[in-house]
This record gives C-alpha cells, structure tokens and sequence, in this order.
C-alpha cells in the first residue's frame, strides 16, 4: 500500500493526526481531504485506498458524487475503508460506502487498528517492534538493585501499582495501552492511591508531592518510548517505578505508626 487518502471531519482531528502517524510509521504515505472544504489533497496521483473516519462530527458534511467520481477515475480499483468512531446506524451512512464492512473502534482502539492494517495488508506494530526493543532498554537502563530490602520495596511498589491500576480502570495490567494524553492521565490517576503509601525524597533530602512524582516520571517515561505507541499497562507501570526509584529516594510509610498518630 502506497498512497491512501484519508476523509475525515475537521472536529476528529486529533484521531486524524494519530492514524497518520502510525501510517507513516509502516511506511505508508497519507492525504487529508475534508469535505466541502477546499484541500491540498493531490488526487493526480493514484491511490491504493481511500479510509473515511465516520464519527457524528462526519456525517454533517456531504460527500458529493463529484468528489466520488474523481477519486475513481485516479484508480478503480482503489478500497474504501470506513472507519466507525461512534456508534452509527447504517441507514445514517452514505449510500457511496454503507456497503463495506466498517472497521469499528468504538469497542476497542488498538483492535480497530489491527484490523485496519490487516486490510491494507500490514501488520500493525510487529510484536519485536512494539514491545521486545521496549523490553530490552528497560533491562538495559534497569539499575542495579543493592540489597535485599530494596528488592522487596520494588516488588511491592510492582504489585501495588499494578492493583491499583487495574482496581481504578477494571482492566489487566497485562491489556495493551494506547500512549495518549488521555490514557497516561488515567494511569496517573489510578496509581494515586497506592503511591501516597510511599515517602519521595529528591537528592537534597525535600520531600516530593506525589501528584508531581508522578507526573515527572511518566513525562520521563513518555520521552523515551516517543517511537511506540502500545504498551501493556504493567510495562508502562514498570518503567514508571524504575524512573521513581532512579529519581528519588522512596521509603515506604509505616502504617502502624500513621495509625497510632
């Protein structure tokens, strides 16, 4: 797949700029064209593809027999493929696609992804891609664990970070995690209330805010994994405590003596 033209409404932008950056990640070139709009779509070249982001913000605008017409005389055999961000009926959609089989996100992102590059015969973030390159540079950057009590403070941050994700969102921390600004706010949310079990000393002995303790490690988390865009929520969490444990120094809160006061 060479060249693939994507119709979208102005308002789904921000799943728009997402969709062509994976694209282009496996090496497929993008167009934008938006309807009743006038574009810079350069529709001289053939296309493979057509992909039309269906959501309630698309279906106030016209999809015009002219518009049709001049994309099918650049390559007849090019696909339309329809992609459902809301949930809509058929009888809403125009009569040009309502009958290819939509590729649906509305239940889960990272499917309607697979299953969008399957159709322009990609597989979507090799498995060695997306996750083995991952693995290993936390292996790598892990730092080494001193002693005995510090082993055991990182295997309960670990499983306490991981229950209280998984509590706070109802998934597994082994389910796949779209690294959006919306998802990494989710998961600074959910590991609040463990992280506050937990005293953060920066390197001149201050104690940190846990709200800013989070954020700085997963801002630092994001950096590094800026080429990715999935990962499972027990890799991310995993990054998340090696970057705390790198950064500050962590002490976890006697309970019994917060009991006591």
């Amino acid at each position: 797949m060479e060249n693939v033209i994507i119709l979208h409404a102005p308002a789904d932008k921000h799943f728009v700029n997402l969709l062509k950056a994976l694209l282009k990640y496996h090496y497929i070139k993008t167009q934008c064209y938006i309807p009743d709009q006038n574009t810079d779509v350069d529709i001289s070249k053939e296309i493979d593809a057509l992909i039309i982001v269906i959501s309630k913000n698309f279906l106030k605008f016209k999809f015009s027999d002219r518009e049709h017409e001049i994309f099918k005389t650049q390559n007849s055999e090019y696909k339309i493929i329809p992609l459902f961000l809301d949930v809509i009926k058929l009888k809403s959609v125009t009569s040009k696609f309502k009958d290819k089989q939509p590729i649906d996100f509305t239940e889960c992102m990272l499917t309607g992804f697979q299953n969008l590059f399957s159709a322009l015969g990609k597989e979507f973030l090799p498995v060695q891609e997306r996750s083995t390159q991952g693995e290993q540079k936390y292996k790598t950057n892990q730092r080494k664990i001193v002693n005995r009590r510090e082993a055991d403070l990182l295997q309960r941050m670990r499983t306490g970070f991981w229950k209280s994700y998984s509590l706070a969102t109802g998934f597994s921390e082994y389910a796949e995690l779209l690294l959006g600004v919306q998802q990494l706010l989710t998961v600074k949310e959910s590991l609040k209330n463990e992280a506050v079990k937990y005293n953060y000393f920066d390197s001149d002995g201050k104690t940190c805010a846990v709200d800013l303790v989070l954020e700085k490690s997963i801002n630092n988390v994001l950096s590094e994994m800026s080429n990715r865009y999935f990962t499972s929520a027990a890799n991310l969490i995993d990054y998340i405590i090696d970057d705390i444990t790198k950064t500050y120094k962590v002490e976890q809160i006697d309970q019994r003596k917060q009991s006591n006061r």
